[in-house]
């Protein structure tokens, strides 16, 4: 405000917002060529416009409000800013495209600059040819008289005023020198699409709804046409909403993408909430659509919401701006790449000024997920095994000692636990997905048939345990139920009667707790072959590829596994005088000795037998099961899993039972 001359109102703002609120007169005729042009070249414009009035005060601005400041403005020109592509940006889309995440921009850009950077990021291929959704005012019979009268005469408008970008930095008289970064040209794509005109076969429209009818005035509807049409011929190519959508599900048609700007996105989105229809009609657009402009902060959040709830896709927003806050907290994944207002309401930050973050985030969550479940799979077996392993051992009224349990729970599962969720991501990012539930098929195959491996070899276990070499009936025991002789001379194998009652009485009568119940080579063994199964379920659990690293990246677990492993391996295989000096020196260890050396092989041997199916079903089950659930499926893999799930269904019951019957014969 000048003293005594009044005040000075300055406004900028989008092209065609600021020409809105200009005096016609002083808006050039060419303007929006030259907005086209310079926005195919991925610039952002800023219109400027000053009003001065010489009447207004200072103390009569102050109470001025916005709609009456901004009214009768004179329009100055147009202010442009480059804001360059990061060279990082094209390799990052490209990663995420090879891994069949679909990426789209959401700008509040001139769709023109939208589909420009897409195209130099790699978003929209060069070769594709784009459509954009806008709005028509359907022309009178005076109108369309009028504009015919025109095209004959030669001229499109009666003044004179025109500006025209000359590519250098400045502005000249003339026509506009338009630079055309277009692929499709008005020849060509009228050639193209004659030829879907003349097409028989149409896809049938979707939902009889009358598209053409979503009106945001009263004589506006959504027309689409190729962004590559010359100015020249506007109109030439347009197509309602139901013809657009029956051409983009034609074959002829797989190259073509759609732009959205925010206000056909809004009418769109309101005619979904509003009809039963509604719904089919965005969701085919915005499938297909790569570039939404000139969003508002309102339309980006209900563009993620409706992708995250009616799509079911699980979204990620990348943003830096307080336009983004909306957007950022309705995503499943928001990630803000600036320390101001849009890192409030991001889930996570990056100070990294660009989106390389987004790789790490994603190969992060997906290896955090996968941890989760294999964690989760991990304490569901410990707890079987060892339920397993304690019904064996009281069905024969023994038991593990006090500080079997605690070195299994403290020096065994408490480190594999712990140490599995630092194994770290895998470099690239795949096309598989990881599963995101506990209660799903592949998960709960997973854990049922790892069960039923280790109680079946639970029962292999206990069964030769039955027929070691040494174990024979006295005199003590009493005569059997269902036998007519029980001869103590056969040393091969138990016989029935004497496993009648729990091993080695008299010495261990039932229902007395005493030191027999816990030193008896049925506790030994079961403590011991125990121990392999928990190491066995850690490796089938921690597959690496496609989500993590290798384990023996992972050195604490891995090393916490050899050690673990070393030591099961000793405690098992190791002479009869070692495991006599290390009961002297840990006495409630209490681990007894083996009459037949020969088993402790034999035990060994089994244990890595439950490693090879415990490892083959696992891989089996991933897969099949869980890649049919993603949508990849493999035949052989698939005969594969029937075959050895039939087997363990029908053998694993059978041996129990079996075994059941014969200790308690």
């Amino acid at each position: 405000s000048d003293s005594g001359r009044g005040s000075h109102v300055f406004l900028k703002g989008a092209p065609e917002a600021v020409r809105a609120l200009c005096i016609p007169s002083s808006i050039p005729s060419n303007l929006q060529q030259v907005v086209h042009g310079l926005t195919r070249q991925g610039l952002r414009i800023l219109a400027c416009a000053y009003r001065h009035d010489e009447k207004l005060s200072w103390h009569a601005s102050q109470r001025l409000t916005r709609d009456k400041a901004e009214r009768d403005m004179q329009f100055l020109g147009l202010l442009l800013m480059e804001n360059r592509l990061k060279k990082e940006s094209a390799g990052v889309i490209a990663t995420l495209k090879e891994a069949g995440i679909g990426c789209c921009m959401v700008t509040g850009d001139h769709v023109l600059t939208g589909v420009t950077v897409s195209r130099q990021c790699g978003l929209i291929d060069q070769t594709k040819s784009v459509f954009l959704a806008d709005f028509e005012e359907e022309e009178d019979e005076e109108e369309v008289a009028e504009r015919q009268r025109r095209k004959s005469w030669g001229g499109d408008s009666d003044d004179d005023s025109e500006v025209d970008y000359d590519g250098d930095g400045g502005f000249s008289q003339g026509r506009p020198n338009v630079r055309r970064s277009g692929v499709l040209s008005a020849s060509n794509s009228a050639r193209d699409l004659q030829v879907l005109e003349d097409t028989s076969e149409r896809p049938e429209a979707t939902g009889g709804v009358e598209v053409d009818r979503i009106n945001t005035g009263r004589k506006k509807r959504i027309v689409f046409r190729p962004l590559e049409e010359e100015e020249d011929a506007p109109g030439a190519n347009k197509f309602s909403c139901e013809a657009m959508i029956k051409m983009l599900q034609m074959d002829a048609c797989r190259n073509w993408e759609v732009a959205l700007t925010g206000s056909v996105f809004e009418a769109l989105h309101r005619e979904a909430l509003e009809s039963a229809g509604g719904d089919k009609l965005l969701d085919r657009f915005a499938s297909r659509c790569t570039v939404f402009a000139r969003m508002s902060p309102e339309q980006k959040q209900a563009l993620v919401e409706r992708f995250g709830e009616h799509h079911g896709h699980t979204v990620g927003m990348c943003g830096d701006g307080a336009n983004d806050c909306g957007a950022l907290k309705a995503a499943h994944v928001g990630l803000s790449l600036s320390d101001a207002e849009a890192s409030i309401a991001a889930p996570f930050t990056s100070s990294t000024q660009n989106i390389r973050p987004l790789l790490t985030l994603m190969r992060e969550g997906r290896a955090a997920l996968v941890t989760s479940v294999s964690c989760f799979k991990f304490m569901a077996l410990y707890s079987v095994i060892q339920f397993v392993t304690v019904i064996r051992l009281y069905h024969l009224n023994a038991n593990m000692s006090d500080c079997q349990y605690l070195w299994i729970d403290l020096f065994m599962i408490l480190p594999l636990a712990v140490y599995m969720a630092r194994t770290g991501p895998a470099r690239k990012l795949s096309v598989q997905r990881p599963q995101s539930r506990l209660i799903s098929i592949s998960v709960l195959s997973s854990v049922l048939g790892q069960s039923l491996i280790a109680a079946l070899f639970q029962v292999f276990a206990a069964s030769w345990t039955f027929q070691i070499k040494g174990f024979y009936c006295n005199d003590a025991c009493p005569g059997p139920k269902f036998h007519d002789t029980c001869d103590p001379e056969e040393l091969d194998i138990m016989p029935p009667c004497c496993a009648a009652l729990p091993l080695g009485c008299p010495t261990r009568p039932i229902g007395v707790e005493t030191d027999e119940n816990v030193m008896s080579v049925e506790a030994s063994s079961a403590f011991l072959f125990a121990q392999f199964q928990y190491l066995i379920v850690v490796i089938c659990f921690n597959t690496s590829a496609p989500f993590r690293k290798s384990l023996t990246t992972n050195g604490l677990l891995f090393a916490s596994w050899v050690m673990l492993s070393a030591i099961s391996t000793f405690l098992l295989l190791s002479p009869e005088e070692w495991i006599a000096q290390i009961d002297e020196l840990i006495p409630s260890l209490q681990i007894q000795r083996f009459p037949s050396p020969l088993f402790k092989w034999k035990l060994f041997g089994l244990a890595l037998v439950n490693f090879a199916c415990s490892y083959i079903f696992e891989i089996l089950t991933e897969a099949t099961v869980q890649r049919k659930e993603m949508g990849q499926f493999s035949r052989v893999a698939a005969v594969a899993m029937i075959v050895l799930m039939a087997l363990l269904f029908s053998v694993g019951p059978l041996a129990l039972v079996y075994s059941t019957m014969w200790v308690t014969a």
